[in-house]
C-alpha cells in the first residue's frame, strides 16, 4: 500500500533528512530543495508539508478533504491546510523513532497520520510551506471513499488515545445540543411538553460531560 511504500523508502534512505514526492510528475524538485533548506534552518521543526497551490474545484474529493480538516481541528486542535500532500520533508532520526515505537498505517491514511502525531506532541514540529503543482504526466489518483473512512478512523483513534477527556466532553456537549434542538422541534410540531427521547439523551450527554 501507499503507506508501506513511503515507510520502506524513508527507512532505506540515506542522510539526516528525507523527502517524499509523488511519482506522477506533479512535484517540482526545486520545491523539494527549498523544503530541505527551510528544515535545515528551522531548529524546532522536524517535518515540512508542501501545501499544494491549485484552484479549489467543488467535488466529492475536495469536500471529503475539507471534512478531514474539520475533524483534525475539532478532535485534535490541529489546523493543517494540506496534511495529505505527497511532498513532505522529515528529519530521519525522528521518523525512525516513530516507526520503531508506533504502529505505522500502510494504507492511504499514512499520509496524514505522521504529521498529526508530530503536531499533537508539539505544534512547532510540523510547518507548512507553499509549493507549485505541475500537470500530471502519467497515472491517476487511486484515493477511494474507503480511504476517507480510514483516515477519519485514524483521527478518531489518535484523539481517543491521547485526549479521551476532550473527546468525551465534545461528544457529551454535542449530544446535549442536538437533544435540545430535537426536543424544541418536536415540542413545536406537536405543541406538547418535553419528549421523553430528548430528555433521556440530554441526561446521557450531561452524564458524559460530568464523568469525562
Amino acid at each position: 500500500g501507499y503507506g508501506a511504500a513511503i515507510n520502506s523508502g524513508l527507512l532505506q534512505s540515506k542522510g539526516e533528512v528525507a523527502v517524499s514526492m509523488d511519482a506522477d510528475g506533479q512535484h517540482d524538485v526545486n520545491d523539494a530543495i527549498n523544503l530541505l533548506n527551510i528544515l535545515d534552518k528551522d531548529k524546532s521543526a522536524v517535518m515540512i508539508i508542501g501545501v499544494r497551490d491549485k484552484n479549489i474545484v467543488f467535488s466529492l474529493r475536495t469536500q471529503a478533504k475539507y471534512l478531514l480538516m474539520l475533524s483534525q481541528k475539532f478532535f485534535l486542535g490541529v489546523d493543517f491546510k494540506d496534511a495529505n500532500s505527497g511532498m513532505k520533508a522529515i528529519k530521519k532520526p525522528v521518523y525512525e523513532s516513530i516507526a520503531e515505537n508506533m504502529i505505522i498505517p500502510f494504507d492511504m491514511s499514512y499520509s496524514q497520520y505522521i504529521p498529526l502525531i508530530l503536531s499533537v506532541i508539539d505544534k512547532r514540529f510540523v510547518i507548512e510551506k507553499l509549493i507549485t503543482i505541475k500537470s500530471r504526466k502519467k497515472g491517476f489518483s487511486k484515493i477511494s471513499p474507503l480511504d476517507f473512512l480510514r483516515a477519519l478512523k485514524k483521527i478518531f483513534y489518535i484523539s481517543i488515545s491521547l485526549f479521551p477527556r476532550r473527546v468525551g466532553l465534545l461528544f457529551g456537549l454535542n449530544l446535549v445540543i442536538l437533544s435540545i434542538i430535537y426536543s424544541g422541534v418536536i415540542m413545536y410540531i406537536n405543541n406538547k411538553g418535553l419528549p421523553n427521547g430528548g430528555l433521556v439523551f440530554t441526561f446521557i450527554g450531561l452524564l458524559i460531560i460530568l464523568y469525562s
